[in-house]
């Protein structure tokens, strides 16, 4: 479906390092993948696979969130536009957002993305 190397840092990974959360959203636990120098992860690189497409109106986005704060965009690929190295300003962690979870698991750093 699509792949993802962060330059500089890994190998290319295909979708099978995401969680996929529902049929159309997948999560990158960021401090499992880095730890928690996720914010010197400063770009990524998407790109749909060969076999891959998606429909003429659709795009594959890309978002991410640090530790208690909310997801922000950062860019997506279509058809048009199969690939891109997109930049990854990572915002403060905190704001509104508690840092633990209700069950006081800590919140992490999460790449986001869907179709």
């Amino acid at each position: 479906m699509f792949g993802v190397v962060f330059p500089n840092r890994s190998f290319p990974m295909d979708i099978s390092t995401f969680s996929q959360i529902d049929k159309l959203h997948w999560i990158l636990d960021m401090n499992t993948f880095v730890g928690e120098a996720y914010d010197q992860v400063r770009e990524i690189c998407i790109f749909l696979l060969n076999n891959f497409t998606l429909p003429p109106d659709k795009a594959l986005a890309v978002y991410i969130q640090s530790p208690g704060s909310p997801f922000l965009f950062c860019g997506a690929v279509t058809l048009a536009r199969p690939s891109a190295v997109l930049s990854l300003p990572w915002p403060e962690p905190g704001g509104q957002m508690q840092l633990t979870a209700p069950d006081s698991t800590p919140l992490s750093a999460k790449n986001w993305g869907f179709c």
